[in-house]
């Protein structure tokens, strides 16, 4: 069999016998949310098969040069032409690497497994033959998501051990919009294809943002506890991603402030055409803008509800005010100021970035006070993901927070989720 044939690089591969392939769809609906078009299973990638002068031996290379593969092992699995290609495929690699971590196996109705795969990753699934499927995606969701991506995720980051940084895109919105390829540790398009819609940037129907917030959320947890483990690493975080996230995600994150660990950071986002990088020196070096907040009248001054507006960026956006206004009005929202935050730059060094996020917390901090302790902000932003993590990676005022995100489909803004 030839093994110089040249294919596509699959982060992970799924090998199942045909018979098996109902149960192998839910498993692959689940795999391509998180790897996206680096997932390979043949019916989702028939192009791969389809031009091959020798089929065979492009399936075994695919599987072969895999990073991660997943083995759906049943009874009939051996009895499959093909999945013996793609298992003995899987087998000769490990042998000769001597390392079989990157394959995992799931067992249906825990068959015995081939001799050769017993060193593998092993996880019951237990699939009656009367299920109405149910309780078998429940398993699958779980099996995938707590697992084997919790597995991979450990192990990308205890290779981290013998570097220094360890890099985690948060990609939220559609990929156009980034047109950087970032090499990262960790790099799956998170979420696009489960919770965001077709405009790339508005929640699916069926959808939530606590949802959507919450896979997020439980992904980032489990990154960071494990890093903290490492206080020599610098965490990199590429802010792809909707503004109401970079905020969430700074307040999990937690005070940039504090020595030595929290400063071990690199933020990374494109503005326009260039790719910029703030790196958090030891040192604390913050330029504080003067004031420039301009205050307006809410639609209600009796109101104890107040909106900040955030737009810091290169070009002017002329239209957020009356925007944010008419939102306002159209929800039935009552503030009694409108605070605006507007400035035409660009934020490229740590210290204007810090600077600003100081002077931010601390304004709307006064602002809160001024009105009082039932005060909620109401917060809108139209600038840098970098500034919104920043702006939360502080214990900010106490009171409520609501985050807004703006959907250009509708020239609007719709409420995502509790600051």
């Amino acid at each position: 069999m030839k093994e110089n044939i040249k294919v596509e690089n699959y982060e992970i591969a799924l090998s199942y016998a045909h018979a098996d392939l109902s149960i192998a769809e839910l498993v692959g609906k689940e795999l391509i949310n998180i790897f996206a078009d680096k997932f390979f299973m043949d019916t989702h990638n028939p192009y791969e098969l389809a031009s091959a002068d020798d089929f065979t031996a492009k399936l075994a290379n695919i599987f072969r040069n895999a990073d991660y593969a997943v083995i759906l092992y049943s009874k009939k699995y051996n009895d499959g032409e093909f999945a013996k290609v793609e298992r003995d495929a899987l087998v000769d690699n490990a042998e000769k690497k001597n390392d079989y971590s990157h394959i995992f196996i799931i067992n249906i109705n825990d068959y015995k497994v081939y001799e050769k795969l017993s060193k593998c990753t092993y996880i019951l699934l237990e699939a009656p033959e009367d299920e109405d499927g149910k309780s078998i995606k429940e398993q699958i969701n779980y099996i995938i998501n707590k697992k084997i991506k919790e597995c991979i995720i450990k192990k990308t980051i205890y290779q981290t051990k013998k570097s220094t940084e360890y890099s985690f895109n948060i990609q939220t919105l559609e990929s156009d919009s980034n047109p950087f390829r970032w090499k990262t540790d960790y790099d799956w398009n998170l979420l696009g294809g489960a919770y965001i819609g077709e405009d790339g940037r508005k929640i699916k129907d069926g959808s939530s943002w606590e949802e959507f917030w919450g896979y997020i959320k439980n992904e980032f947890t489990l990154i960071k506890d494990n890093l903290d483990m490492l206080p020599g690493v610098v965490f990199k975080l590429h802010l792809n991603c909707h503004l109401s996230i970079a905020y969430k995600l700074g307040q999990m994150y937690g005070d940039l402030w504090q020595q030595p660990r929290k400063r071990n950071l690199i933020l990374a986002s494109s503005i326009k055409s260039e790719d910029i990088s703030f790196i958090f020196e030891k040192e604390i070096n913050c330029e504080v803008p003067d004031d420039f907040c301009i205050e307006y009248e809410g639609n209600n001054l009796k109101s104890l509800d107040i909106a900040c507006i955030i737009s810091i960026k290169q070009e002017k956006n002329e239209q957020i005010l009356e925007t944010v206004k008419q939102f306002l009005d159209n929800s039935k929202i009552e503030c009694s100021k409108i605070c605006l935050f507007q400035k035409e730059i660009i934020i490229k060094d740590v210290s204007t970035l810090e600077g600003m996020g100081q002077y931010l917390r601390e304004k709307m901090k006064e602002l809160r006070i001024r009105t009082g302790s039932e005060c909620t902000i109401h917060l809108f932003a139209d600038t840098a993901a970098p500034l919104m993590f920043v702006l939360s990676a502080k214990t900010i005022f106490p009171g409520g927070v609501k985050l807004y995100e703006y959907i250009p489909k509708i020239d609007s803004y719709e409420f995502s989720l509790e600051g």
